[in-house]
């Protein structure tokens, strides 16, 4: 509730500030239109894509970063997962509060969400962020690069956690030294060739750019 309580008090002065300017036009047009219109696809063709497009949006738009961080959300997935530690019925306290019957227990413990370290809880809530940001926005009708721009921060927090322990926990290091020297050799090559021949890395960037 707190943290529901300042997003509004951020945003719903804006949105009341611009139904006062342009009335029923912007709620036709921004909140209908621009947003449920595009989300569901109702009379709306524009700017569609696959439900992978964000993906590979992520992929490009995360370099050189992205070489750590699929090996960290997988490494961290893992963490979390192997932290979960089911219900225990034997508290008939507990039991109580958990299970609607001896077959249906609803509430089940997770050893993560109590006695956590600030790690742990990093981690889980950097996890949910990307993965309910990247399948809200891939289940949209419409798709368009910069609308994936709130999962970059939470990419950046997984990937920095991975890169400080093999900075100063000296973990991680195959899974970092190998992608970081192929790309180092990538960057290495170009500059080398746009040396010897830089209308070929231009023709190449103008190729890509179509």
């Amino acid at each position: 509730l707190p943290g529901v309580a300042i997003f509004l008090a951020i945003t719903l002065p804006w949105y009341l500030l611009m139904v006062k300017i342009h009335g029923s036009y912007f709620i036709e047009y921004f909140i209908l239109k621009n947003n449920f219109q595009m989300f569901s696809g109702a009379n709306f063709t524009e700017h569609s894509g696959p439900f992978y497009y964000y993906l590979l949006v992520i992929l490009v738009g995360f370099i050189p970063w992205i070489f750590s961080f699929i090996p960290a959300i997988v490494k961290y997935l893992k963490e979390l997962v192997s932290s979960y530690k089911p219900y225990d019925s034997s508290n008939d306290k507990e039991k109580n509060k958990c299970c609607i019957n001896e077959k249906y227990c609803i509430c089940k413990k997770l050893a993560l969400f109590k006695n956590a370290d600030d790690k742990t809880k990093i981690l889980l809530f950097s996890n949910i962020w990307f993965f309910v940001v990247l399948l809200f926005f891939s289940s949209s009708s419409a798709k368009l690069a910069t609308y994936i721009l709130p999962l970059f921060p939470a990419m950046a927090v997984i990937s920095g956690l991975f890169w400080n322990e093999y900075l100063f926990e000296e973990k991680n290091k195959r899974i970092i030294n190998i992608p970081t020297a192929i790309f180092a050799a990538i960057l290495a090559a170009a500059g080398i060739l746009f040396i010897i021949s830089p209308q070929s890395i231009y023709s190449c960037l103008l190729y890509t750019s179509r």
